[in-house]
């Protein structure tokens, strides 16, 4: 299994989590954001906190400012699901959770064709 955390306090959370529980031959925690695009984008930290919700990637250009409430804006990878099952990274998941504050669609597009696919979910 394979849990994707992009927001650097809540990722190291994440890895306590399976530490703790003793569960490091089950879950391989990764660093990075899954997207509709591979390559990379800005990351938008909302907060510094660890267990703190609504930072996202966005596709600003260079000139864009960043909100006010902005705490940093950091350069994360990005991958499609498609393109970690077409390298072979990781196998095709029987079982998707998404919870990413409001661009979840954008993750459905980055693995159209896993759901197309007869390995489908």
């Amino acid at each position: 299994m394979y849990a994707f955390e992009p927001h650097g306090p809540n990722f190291s959370r994440l890895s306590d989590n399976i530490a703790i529980n003793r569960l490091q031959d089950v879950v391989v925690p990764c660093s990075f954001a899954l997207h509709n695009t591979d390559g990379y984008l800005k990351f938008r930290y909302r907060s510094l906190n660890a267990g703190t919700s609504n930072s996202q990637l966005f596709e600003g250009s260079n000139g864009e400012l960043k909100l006010a409430d902005d705490q940093i804006i950091e350069l994360k990878n990005a991958v499609r699901v498609d393109a970690l099952i077409a390298s072979r990274r990781v196998a095709p998941p029987q079982h998707v959770k998404i919870d990413i504050d409001g661009d979840e669609y954008l993750i459905l597009q980055g693995m159209t064709s896993l759901l197309k696919s007869s390995d489908a979910l």
